[in-house]
């Protein structure tokens, strides 16, 4: 909601603390740690992309995430699965374009 409202410095914090909290939820320290190194590497160029309005905001459907947080709730896996790799591949794609213009 706030990217599409280009609320982009909400946009960013929402996102960290969904993907951050995310990893805490799982009990694996090792990967809070490995999240936590992935999001300090990938925050400046995050900053960046929202700094220029580059932050490729969906037309329709629903968001990765929320459809994380369904899967979550209804104890779905595959729906789960299906919802990170989603996630991973859209945002990818969207940066890997920004990087290539």
């Amino acid at each position: 909601m706030a990217k599409a409202e280009r609320r982009f410095d909400d946009a960013l914090r929402w996102n960290e603390a969904f993907h951050l909290e995310l990893a805490r939820c799982s009990g694996m320290p090792r990967l809070v740690r490995v999240v936590e190194s992935l999001w300090a590497q990938s925050g400046p160029f995050l900053n960046f992309l929202y700094s220029n309005g580059d932050v490729g905001v969906p037309d329709s459907g629903s968001h990765g995430h929320v459809e994380l947080v369904e899967a979550l709730k209804v104890r779905d896996p595959a729906a789960a699965t299906r919802a990170i790799a989603r996630d991973i591949i859209g945002g990818g794609d969207h940066l890997v374009r920004s990087l290539a213009d």
